[in-house]
């Protein structure tokens, strides 16, 4: 009875026990709870109050991180694409955008999402170095699959690499820059390439070029095995590829990573002449090394022409520069090839390759063994070359290319690597703009001639570190002031005039083109040169020769203005010429072009020309250009001449 008397007792004591006791936990719980929040809203708020003490806001690795700029308009991130930003004002405030990152790397993580820490890893390090956060206060300690990653690609070195110019594609026409990450232990082609381009969908140039030039596509940065970008530049668009190794250490190329995978997906407007691939690369150097400043160098309040091989002077002016390889295409191997081979070794060559011998008649060959193997290795390189410009199915170019390894194996003769001499370095040629001041006669009257061309290259350009008989040349510039009509008159502005004269050979067969377009002044008598707008595409062919390139182009015309008949011409004709170099340092073209205007009642045009260049310094040389123009009937049984002649100093810079 008494033990049941206790139990009853002891009973109805328990239950406010418990309640009190159960009451004590949940309150010391979320007290623990609220305090902790406190502490961590406490430490947040350090954190951002340090961050203002040191003006982290306006630190270069910040804004180079964010990738911000100083315009006429104020501040703001050249990254478009929204997601970049953690806050709402991200775009164009430093302070919202660093305070809004540090909330975010303390913030809770949340199932099914990537956590700040991991999806902006680069700013998280460079906080973390900064601001020298307390881990244990840190809801997120680091990212284990970001540094899985960067740990299985073991970066170690950087390089720059530089595709040269494709004249035949838009995008590439002044050339390509992008990186290459290596390891300690891997060969080159193992490395990865870091590169930002344009998402395109066009195969038409002209809409190519167009949306290019007003930012209509959208540009991303890439992560690719870099095999694949040689095979891509080397072998399918036959650009030879410079690569500039970089005295980065392996923590700033670390830093290059964390800050590419950032950028995973994150687009921002992609501009032909500014906001490019070069320039886009140059925010890597400087979140690796950010006292470089490399993309302040062509922005400033405005954005300035971004030309990738001033982007490599400018890299080299700055000393990151440790060495430089060259990689040749398979065009360059052909050629080298071709012109060290006999008459007779590229007959027998020209014989197998257009089957009209079996590549095991190579062996029986009358003519010694190193040329046997030269001629084998040049047929191995045009095989490769047909195939990779899709000439030759798959099964014809393996069939080809084990018939002829299995003869060249057969050849007595060491089978050695041939070696190519090394071209001139692209940033040793001239600077992209020029200046010209000059003077001549016309009309028998005298004029003073000023010419400005923000970029980039002629034919008759010294051509070290450019491809020779290209032409690219953007809104060139000239006016004239006449002594006799006391007046400055624009003679021509040239918005696009490019050209490719690609030499054929005994092997490489191309097709050589021009385009221009712009205003310019269209020769009636001597007395009416209306300025007209126009444009003038051609076509045909080039060839070496003992007295250099010699070239035939068909053209076409047309054109518009007030003050010609009908306000509109259209004209069809021939042009041809020679580009010959007597020196190193004096260029020579003589030209000749005859137009007839079909459209137009009874008129033609028949001008001859010649231009030389004496080149005193890379940026400095003469010019000399003389040109007789005559235009009359179609029979030339009324007609009229006039001689232009100009002479005067280019200067580059």
């Amino acid at each position: 009875m008494r033990f049941q008397h206790e139990a009853r007792r002891y009973g109805y004591i328990s239950l406010p026990v418990s309640f009190f006791i159960f009451a004590l936990l949940v309150t010391t719980f979320f007290s623990s709870v609220i305090t902790g929040a406190e502490e961590g809203t406490d430490y947040c708020a350090s954190l951002i109050r340090r961050s203002d003490e040191l003006a982290l806001h306006n630190h270069e690795a910040w804004r180079a991180l964010v990738h911000y700029k100083e315009t006429l308009f104020g501040t703001r991130s050249l990254i478009d694409d929204p997601k970049f930003f953690v806050s709402p004002e991200g775009k164009r405030n430093p302070k919202a955008e660093l305070h809004a990152t540090i909330k975010a790397i303390l913030s809770p993580p949340h199932p099914g999402e990537k956590h700040p820490v991991c999806r902006f890893s680069a700013r998280y390090q460079w906080l973390k170095e900064m601001l020298a956060f307390d881990e244990a206060k840190l809801p997120v300690k680091g990212c284990a699959e970001i540094e899985e990653f960067i740990d299985k690609i073991s970066p170690k070195t950087a390089t720059l690499v530089f595709p040269a110019s494709n004249i035949n594609s838009p995008a590439s026409m002044f050339g390509h820059t992008l990186l290459s990450i290596e390891t300690a232990n891997r060969s080159k082609l193992l490395a990865h390439a870091i590169d930002y381009s344009a998402h395109t969908q066009e195969n038409w140039m002209i809409a190519l070029a167009i949306k290019g030039i007003f930012g209509l596509y959208n540009g991303y940065y890439n992560i690719l095995p870099y095999y694949a970008k040689v095979q891509e530049y080397n072998d399918f668009d036959q650009r030879d590829i410079w690569e500039y190794r970089l005295n980065f250490t392996e923590k700033e190329v670390r830093k290059m990573l964390y800050h590419i995978l950032e950028l995973e997906n994150v687009y921002s407007h992609y501009y032909f002449f500014d906001e490019n691939c070069s320039y886009n690369i140059l925010f890597l150097l400087d979140i690796a090394r950010p006292s470089l400043k490399l993309s302040d160098h062509f922005y400033t309040k405005i954005p300035t022409w971004v030309i990738p091989i001033d982007t490599i002077r400018t890299i080299k002016e700055k000393k990151l520069i440790e060495g430089t390889d060259f990689r040749p295409s398979r065009v360059t191997k052909i050629r080298h090839l071709s012109k060290i081979l006999s008459y007779e070794g590229k007959k027998i060559a020209r014989e197998i390759i257009n089957k009209k011998k079996n590549p095991s008649d190579l062996l029986e060959a009358s003519v010694p063994n190193s040329e046997k193997a030269q001629i084998a290795d040049l047929i191995t390189e045009y095989i490769r070359y047909q195939y990779s410009d899709e000439k030759i199915a798959k099964e014809e170019y393996s069939s080809q290319l084990i018939q002829i390894l299995q003869v060249r194996s057969k050849i007595d003769s060491p089978n050695e690597a041939f070696s190519i001499q090394v071209p001139a370095v692209p940033e040793s040629g001239h600077n992209s703009a020029r200046f010209f001041l000059g003077c001549g006669v016309a009309k028998k009257t005298f004029y003073q001639e000023i010419r400005l061309r923000p970029a980039y290259h002629t034919i008759l350009d010294p051509d070290d570190g450019y491809i020779e008989g290209g032409q690219i040349v953007f809104s060139d510039f000239s006016f004239r002031y006449y002594n006799d009509e006391k007046k400055i008159l624009l003679q021509r502005w040239d918005i696009i005039d490019l050209i490719s004269l690609t030499p054929n050979d005994d092997f490489i067969r191309a097709v050589s083109w021009k385009i221009s377009t712009g205003f310019r002044r269209l020769f009636l008598d001597t007395n009416n040169s209306p300025l007209v707008a126009f444009m003038n595409p051609g076509r045909g062919f080039a060839r070496y020769t003992p007295l250099g390139i010699m070239y035939l182009l068909g053209e076409m015309d047309f054109g518009f203005g007030k003050n010609i008949e009908r306000h509109y011409f259209v004209a069809g004709g021939v042009s041809a010429g020679t580009l010959t170099k007597l020196t190193q340092n004096i260029r020579v073209h003589f030209y000749a072009r005859d137009m007839y205007h079909i459209l137009q009642t009874n008129h033609h045009e028949v001008s001859a020309g010649v231009g030389l260049r004496i080149t005193i310094t890379r940026n400095f040389n003469f010019m000399i250009e003389g040109k007789y123009n005559l235009a009359g009937s179609s029979d030339f049984e009324k007609r009229t001449g006039m001689f232009d002649g100009t002479a005067g100093c280019n200067a580059y810079f």
